[in-house]
C-alpha cells in the first residue's frame, strides 16, 4: 500500500494538534476542568505577501480589503487576489484557513505545494503561471472553478479526482488527450481552445455540459464534433474551429439585398464574414417580425442580408459572425456591442427593450415604449405616444408609475415632424446619463414654443406635433439632459430651456424641499419655493414670488409662512418681466434671499421708492420689484 508522504505528515500535525489540546498523549482531562481555548486571532500577514501588499486584496464578508496596514483577522479571509505581482512560493498561506476563493493570474508560480491545507478553496485560478506539477491542486476536492488557463500544461490524468468541477478552463496549452475530463460529471462549462486535442469521445459522458470550446484544435475532425453534440443531444453550445464552419460572405461584392432561409440550405452555414467594413460601428441589425436584416456600410455603398424566421427558431440562426480584425462574436454579442432595431406595428403597441442597446420604432398608433437598460434610441412614430428610456408601468387607471434609473448609458428619444403628441417619462439620477431628446429633419429652434402645464414642459412644434416632458418643473431627475436639433450638436437642455420664453395661461408654480430652478410663464404667475436653495424667475407678468411658502386667497390676499431652513433663495429680474411682488418671512438674517437683476438693469436704472409698508424698485415705466412689507419687520426683507 503506497501513502502520499504529504497527506501523512499533514494528519500527524492534525493528530498532534488534537492530543494536545486534550492534555497529552493519555487519556485526557474532563472538559469542564480543561475549556478548548478561544481561537487566536491572526493578523500579520502570511509571508509571501509581505511586500507585496499594494498588488494584492483579501474579500472579508462579501467586501474587498487593503492589504497595507491590514489590522483585520485572517479567520476571517475568505477571498485573496494578486495582480502583477511575481511570487516563488506561497509561504504560509495555510494562516488563511478559511480561504474560498484564490486568484494568482500570471505570478510565476511553477507549484503551488503550500495550498495542500486550504482544503475550504472552491474556486482557484492559476492562469498563466508555469506549472510543472498538479499534484496539490488535485487534492483539492472542494474545487468547484479552476483556471489552468496558459500553464504548460499536456497531462490532465491527475485532474480526474477533482469530480465537484463546474468550471474548467484548460485554454492555450499542449493537450492532446482529454480522456480524463470523462470523470467530471459535473462540468457545465469547459474551455479546450487553443489546444492540440485530436478526439473528443470521452466528453460524451458529460451531461451536465451547457458550454464547450475546442476552437483552435486544427487537428480535430468536425466530423467528431458532430458526434459529441448528437451525443449530447445538442443541448451544449460548442464553439468550433473555423475549418468547421461553412462561412457566407457580406462585403462590397455582395448583392444590394438579399434573403435566405437557414432551414433551407443543402449545407447550412454557420458564419457569416463581414469584409470591407471599418469595424462593428459600419453594422446595422434589425428585427422585423421574425426575421433579422443585417446591414454593412461597404465601401460600395449599403449591402444587406436578411435572414427569415430569424427569431423563431434556432434552426434559421447562425452560429457566428466574423468581423474582420475585431473577430468572432456570437448573435447576442454583437446585438449588445451595435443595438438591435425593432419597428413595432401600425397598431397602439405595448414594448420595453432588453438590457442591450435597443433601437425601438414605434411607427403608427399610440404607443407605449420603455427602453429599459442599456443606450437605446426610441423612435415613436405618429401618434400620441408614452416613452421613456427606462422602465414605466402603466396603471388600470392609466396613470404612469416610473421606475429610476441607476445606469451608465444615456437614451435618445427621437421626434420628427408629423409625430403627434407624445409624452416623455424619465427618472434618471445620474445628470450625465439622462436622456437626449433629437429634433428631426425640419424642427429648428425657432419652431418651437415653450410652455408650462402644471409641472410638465411642453415643446410646442406645430397645431399638431409636441413633446411633453412630465413633471420636469417637480425635479431635476425627470428632465431630459440633452437637446439636438438634426445634426447639429447636442445642448444641455436646462440652460437652452431657461434661456427661452414661457407661455401659459396664469400658473401656480410649488417647490419642492429640494434645491431647484423654478421659472414663471409670460402670464401671471405664483411661486414659491419650500426648502432648499431655489432659483425663482418669475418671466414676463405680474408674479407673486416667495422662497418658502404662501397661501394665495381668492381675495388675492397673502398668507406667509416663517422659514427656518438654512438656504438663501434667489429671485431674477430680468428687463420685460413686468410687476414681481415677493414675500419672505426668513427668520435667519444670513439665509435671507438675494434679488439678482439681470442684464440690461444697473443702480441708476432704478427709482426707489416707499408704499406704505412696501419698499418699490422702479425699473422703468413697465418693471418693477416690490418687496411686501419691508417696513413692517426685517424678516419680510430680502438679504443681498
Amino acid at each position: 500500500m503506497m501513502f502520499n508522504p504529504k497527506l501523512t505528515a499533514l494528519s500527524a500535525a492534525i493528530l498532534f494538534s488534537t492530543l494536545s489540546a486534550c492534555g497529552g498523549g493519555g487519556g485526557g482531562n474532563d472538559d469542564n476542568d480543561n475549556p478548548p481555548a478561544p481561537r487566536q486571532q491572526l493578523t500579520a500577514l502570511p509571508a509571501f505577501l509581505q511586500g507585496n501588499e499594494a498588488n494584492c486584496s483579501f474579500v472579508e464578508s462579501g467586501n474587498d480589503v487593503s492589504l497595507e496596514a491590514y489590522s483585520g483577522n485572517l479567520n476571517n479571509v475568505t477571498g485573496l487576489t494578486c495582480n502583477g505581482v511575481t511570487l516563488s512560493d506561497l509561504n504560509e498561506i495555510s494562516l488563511l484557513t478559511a480561504l474560498e476563493t484564490l486568484n494568482l493570474e500570471d505570478a510565476g508560480l511553477t507549484n503551488v505545494n503550500e495550498l495542500l491545507n486550504n482544503s475550504t478553496l472552491s474556486e482557484l485560478d492559476l492562469s498563466g503561471n508555469p506549472l510543472t506539477d498538479l499534484a496539490t491542486i488535485a487534492s483539492l476536492l472542494n474545487l468547484t472553478a479552476l483556471d489552468l488557463d496558459n500553464t504548460g500544461l499536456s497531462d490532465l490524468t491527475l485532474l480526474q479526482s477533482l469530480t465537484a468541477l463546474q468550471q474548467l478552463n484548460l485554454a492555450d496549452n499542449d493537450i492532446s488527450n482529454v480522456t480524463a475530463l470523462g470523470n467530471l460529471m459535473a462540468l457545465t462549462s469547459l474551455d479546450l481552445s487553443g489546444n492540440s486535442i485530436t478526439e473528443l469521445t470521452s466528453l460524451g459522458a458529460l451531461t451536465n455540459l451547457q458550454t464547450l470550446d475546442v476552437s483552435g484544435n486544427n487537428s480535430l475532425a468536425c466530423a467528431d464534433i458532430n458526434n459529441l453534440d448528437n451525443t449530447l443531444g445538442g443541448a451544449v453550445e460548442i464553439t468550433v474551429p473555423s475549418d468547421c464552419t461553412t462561412a457566407l460572405y457580406l462585403d462590397n461584392t455582395s448583392d444590394a439585398s438579399q434573403t435566405l432561409d437557414l432551414s433551407m440550405q443543402a449545407i447550412a452555414f454557420d458564419r457569416l464574414v463581414i469584409g470591407d467594413i471599418q469595424g462593428r460601428d459600419d453594422i446595422v441589425l434589425f428585427q422585423s417580425g421574425n426575421d433579422l436584416r443585417v446591414t454593412a456600410n461597404t465601401s460600395a455603398g449599403e449591402k444587406q442580408i436578411t435572414f427569415s424566421n430569424w427569431f423563431s427558431d434556432e434552426a434559421y440562426q447562425l452560429g457566428e459572425f466574423e468581423i474582420g480584425s475585431e473577430g468572432v462574436s456570437r448573435f447576442d454579442d454583437l446585438r449588445a456591442a451595435v443595438g438591435l432595431g425593432l419597428a413595432l406595428t401600425d397598431q397602439d403597441d405595448t414594448y420595453s427593450g432588453s438590457n442591450g442597446n435597443d433601437i425601438i420604432y414605434g411607427l403608427d398608433g399610440n404607443d407605449i415604449i420603455a427602453g429599459e437598460r442599456g443606450a437605446d434610441v426610441i423612435v415613436g412614430g405618429s401618434g400620441s405616444d408614452i416613452l421613456s428610456g427606462h422602465k414605466i408601468t402603466i396603471d388600470d387607471d392609466s396613470s404612469v408609475t416610473r421606475s429610476v434609473s441607476y445606469d451608465s448609458d444615456q437614451d435618445t428619444i427621437v421626434f420628427n415632424l408629423g409625430d403627434g403628441n407624445d409624452i416623455i417619462y424619465e427618472y434618471e439620477v445620474t445628470l450625465s446619463n439622462r436622456a437626449l431628446l433629437q429634433f428631426g429633419t425640419g424642427i429648428a429652434p425657432a419652431d418651437i414654443t415653450l410652455y408650462r402645464n402644471g409641472l410638465d414642459l411642453v415643446f410646442q412644434i406645430n397645431a399638431e406635433d409636441s413633446v411633453t416632458v412630465f413633471e420636469w418643473f417637480k425635479a431635476g431627475q425627470y428632465r431630459i439632459g440633452q437637446i439636438q436639433f438634426g445634426n447639429n450638436d447636442p445642448i444641455a437642455a436646462t440652460e437652452w430651456v431657461n434661456a427661452q420664453p414661457l407661455s401659459s395661461n396664469d400658473i401656480t408654480v410649488t417647490g419642492t424641499d429640494a434645491s431647484e430652478s423654478l421659472i414663471g410663464s409670460t402670464d401671471d404667475d405664483i411661486i414659491y419655493g419650500l426648502d432648499g436653495s431655489d432659483i425663482i424667475t418669475g418671466g414676463e407678468g405680474n408674479d407673486i414670488l416667495s422662497g418658502y411658502r404662501i397661501i394665495v386667497g381668492e381675495d388675492n390676499s397673502v398668507t406667509r409662512y416663517p422659514s427656518y431652513d438654512n438656504d438663501q433663495d434667489t429671485f431674477v429680474f430680468n428687463p420685460g418681466d413686468g410687476n414681481d411682488i415677493i414675500y419672505e418671512y426668513e427668520v435667519t438674517f444670513s439665509n435671507r434671499a438675494l434679488l439678482q437683476f439681470g442684464a440690461g438693469i444697473a443702480p441708476a436704472d432704478i427709482t426707489l421708492y416707499r408704499n406704505g409698508l412696501d419698499l418699490v424698485f422702479q425699473i422703468n415705466a413697465e418693471d418693477s420689484v416690490t418687496i411686501f412689507e419691508w417696513f413692517d419687520d426685517d424678516q419680510y426683507r430680502i438679504g443681498q
